[in-house]
């Protein structure tokens, strides 16, 4: 009788650690933590920008705006983020955050009888505010009087740039993929590197927003290359007319001819001509705003401006001459 109260023991001992176990691996890895510590896991989602901490689903309303600095909001409503001006209710709405760095076109809503300024690289921006696409670096401020509040900025890039050499998200965004070239780079939550050369495709999203932005550019810092042709000596020194070409599409080429700009163009085939002595400088530039400075000296040579302007020069004085004789004989029939 014992016995078998015995083995019923065992047998019931043996099926409550069994259902334990199983409902362990069930439900999942338990931590346990000691005062103080923390447990390490993996999470990619979105982080308070200012807490660090995770993100709850209740923090924020479908409706509510969000604080992303001390003067920038999201507005879930509009979808833009809202800057308010110093002093007033009155609200600047725009498609970029502050400090936001885009290969898109970007608006922004000025509210009427406003002191609101937009300047494109220092100078006043006049062009349309509701779809800006020209590359640059703007600055959206306040003028009150002859005091100037800046309220954000954003850079706009072209195709190409040689002037990125860090990207930074604005504050409550964060990095979600990046390439060059098709093949995937590291970057760190909210900067990266982009010392290679190439094209960039960057993601990264607004922990507030239900968008992800991308970024797409190419990082081009090799200087652009001018081909030359004359008769040209070591010294750079032309006794001809001097050629070149090589202007890239999209680029742009400044020639100054004793120190004074002047105007030039090129013929059909893309090749400009430089025929008056004097002392050149040359800059070329490419569409990423890399730059190569050339210099040259045409001498004095003769070419068919100046032949005819030699001959003319000789029928002139040919002319005077004779007309010197004819007087000096009228005169001495008189």
């Amino acid at each position: 009788m014992r016995k078998k109260q015995y083995g019923r023991k065992i047998k019931t001992a043996a099926l409550i650690t069994v259902s334990v176990l199983l409902a362990a691996v069930l439900s999942g890895p338990v931590f346990a933590a000691e005062d103080g510590g923390t447990d390490d896991f993996d999470y990619s989602g979105p982080l308070d920008p200012v807490t660090n901490e995770i993100i709850s689903d209740t923090e924020t309303s479908e409706n509510e705006r969000s604080k992303l600095s001390d003067n920038m909001y999201y507005d879930p409503k509009t979808k833009d983020f809202v800057y308010i001006l110093s002093g007033t209710e009155k609200e600047v709405h725009s498609s970029a955050a502050d400090g936001m760095v885009l290969s898109e076109a970007v608006s922004v809503s000025v509210p009427s009888a406003s002191d609101v300024v937009i300047y494109r690289d220092g100078s006043p921006y006049t062009g349309k505010t509701n779809s800006i696409r020209s590359a640059g670096e703007y600055v959206v401020s306040s003028q009150s009087g002859s005091d100037l509040s800046r309220l954000f900025s954003f850079t706009i890039l072209g195709e190409r740039t040689n002037g990125l050499t860090t990207f930074t998200v604005p504050d409550g965004f964060y990095i979600t993929a990046a390439e060059r070239d098709g093949n995937t780079v590291s970057f760190d939550r909210y900067s990266m590197r982009l010392d290679a050369e190439g094209a960039y495709q960057i993601e990264y999203a607004c922990m507030y927003a239900e968008k992800t932005y991308t970024l797409e550019t190419v990082i081009d810092r090799t200087p652009p290359t001018l081909e030359f042709s004359g008769k040209i000596n070591s010294q750079n020194q032309v006794r001809s007319a001097l050629e070149f070409k090589g202007v890239e599409a999209g680029g742009a080429v400044a020639v100054y001819r004793n120190g004074s700009a002047i105007s030039v163009s090129s013929n059909s085939e893309g090749v400009y001509t430089l025929d008056d002595s004097g002392t050149y400088r040359i800059l070329a530039y490419d569409a990423a705003g890399n730059s190569t400075e050339y210099n040259y000296q045409i001498l004095m040579y003769f070419n068919i401006s100046s032949i005819l302007f030699v001959l003319f020069a000789g029928l002139l004085l040919i002319g005077v001459a004779v007309y010197v004789l004819i007087k000096r004989k009228s005169l001495k029939i008189g």
